[in-house]
């Protein structure tokens, strides 16, 4: 298994995967790439060589992959009923299948602080199981015992009724959008680093119901300012230091706050997960 991004994409010849998975597609990168279009070009690439023998796991709820390259089986997966002649949906906790492949699959531990990416995840890998043979038990024993990577949607702590999460890995505003869309309750959200191009105003029109106000840092701040602006209540922050803070202070028990930045972490930080480690450690510092 082998997980390619859309700079190694850019050279392939003969790169054929057996499956191959996309689980959507949303702006990011455009620091490199002149366009959208041609972001959304080398990321359904992967498929081009695909043959009738191969099977292309793409996601139903994403209209960037309603048309896909090559010749290889389109096999869908939603968090409704997919959209594909093969498929396979989540219904409340548990994967069914359609099509050539239907049948009951795995249940998804969903509770706690799953994020809806996560589960996105784990029904694609469902799917994937399903096509290779494997049976369901083995992936529903599986899931009840994953952890999640670090700095994915991860708990970094409660205090005062104010609930930490560490979602540093969320380096495009796609990922933002779906750490967002799993909230319930009110959210203060830290946003910002380097910028990659992502638009955020939509993320703010989207989910401006939940969001309490946002703290935006680093490198990209000014134009994430005037993308939200007026949707929703922003303040700069002079780093996550400052803004942590500030996000308890103006917390009420009940409240989460987010590191969900939609930026990458090298104006600032060695990676996300040293933005993600900062994070951590100002959470243990509040008193």
């Amino acid at each position: 298994m082998a997980e390619i991004s859309s700079f190694q994409l850019e050279w392939i010849e003969a790169f054929r995967p057996h499956i191959g998975i996309c689980l959507n597609i949303t702006p990011d990168h455009l620091d490199r790439y002149p366009s959208m279009d041609e972001y959304v070009f080398f990321k359904k690439v992967m498929f081009k060589n695909q043959t009738a023998e191969d099977a292309a796991l793409v996601s139903d709820d994403d209209p960037l992959l309603r048309e896909i390259p090559g010749s290889g089986r389109r096999v869908g997966f939603s968090f409704s009923e997919p959209a594909s002649k093969d498929g396979a949906c989540l219904r409340g906790s548990q994967v069914f299948f359609r099509g050539g492949i239907e049948g009951e699959g795995p249940r998804l531990p969903v509770g706690g602080h799953m994020s809806r990416g996560l589960q996105e995840d784990m029904l694609a890998s469902a799917l994937a199981a399903r096509l290779l043979g494997v049976d369901s038990e083995v992936s529903e024993e599986v899931f009840a015992s994953f952890k999640t990577i670090g700095h994915r949607f991860q708990l970094a702590g409660v205090k005062g009724g104010v609930t930490f999460i560490d979602d540093s890995k969320a380096t495009n505003v796609g990922a933002v959008d779906t750490a967002l869309a799993g909230m319930d309750g009110p959210v203060i959200v830290i946003l910002g680093g380097k910028d990659k191009g992502g638009d955020f105003s939509g993320i703010a029109e989207r989910h401006k119901g939940r969001i309490r106000k946002c703290y935006v840092i680093g490198e990209a701040a000014d134009r994430i300012m005037s993308e939200v602006s007026g949707i929703v209540e922003a303040q700069r922050a002079a780093d996550l230091q400052e803004a942590v803070a500030r996000a308890y202070e103006g917390a009420s028990s009940g409240d989460t706050v987010l590191l969900s930045p939609g930026c990458a972490s090298f104006d600032q930080f060695r990676s996300y997960a040293h933005r993600g480690d900062v994070f951590q450690e100002c959470v243990r510092a509040i008193k």
